[in-house]
């Protein structure tokens, strides 16, 4: 049986439109079940993961994106954000882990670290000395990842989207 290659490349203008199929549904395959409304749900996909959206951002020298690939196909990205301040996190060169999505059918498969990897080489590489990201307190495997990873709990908040609340924690790691 031929082995599966795992590749991570940087995400370009000419890739929008699959960075956002790719984000509408990781994202409510993830979250959307937690949702009373499934409007709701739509709302939040058309506002955030919508093409022209994501070509702002990929556009923006403050974020990166980047793909996995698995065979050429894409099941998972990540996002960081540059200079990326935050009131629960002291000090001043600090980014933000903002995604790491990876289709269900895909997690547990390396795809995760080869992108985390990806983000944390490029933190070290332009001098940040922090990275924290935010997640939904009761999603235990992702926050089990990130811990593997060295973040750690600081402060949790809650969160809104439409009429929904969500308890999420601020989690932080020294680069």
């Amino acid at each position: 049986m031929k082995t599966k290659e795992i590749k991570i490349s940087a995400v370009q203008l000419a890739d929008a439109q699959a960075l956002a199929l790719l984000s509408r549904f990781t994202w409510d395959e993830t979250f959307g079940s937690l949702f009373e409304s499934r409007r709701s749900v739509m709302n939040y996909l058309n506002r955030n993961f919508s093409i022209q959206n994501l070509i702002s951002q990929i556009d923006d020298p403050e974020i990166s994106f980047w793909f996995a690939t698995l065979d050429g196909l894409p099941v998972g990205y990540a996002q960081l954000e540059m200079n990326a301040h935050s009131q629960f996190i002291p000090g001043e060169s600090i980014c933000r882990l903002r995604h790491i999505y990876i289709l269900k059918d895909y997690q547990s498969t390396g795809i995760g670290t080869a992108l985390w990897s990806a983000m944390l080489e490029q933190s070290k590489d332009m001098g940040y000395e922090k990275m924290w990201l935010s997640v939904l307190n009761t999603h235990s495997h992702a926050k089990g990842f990130y811990e593997k990873k060295g973040f750690t709990f600081i402060e949790g908040f809650d969160m809104r989207i439409g009429v929904q609340r969500f308890d999420m924690d601020v989690m932080v790691k020294e680069l």
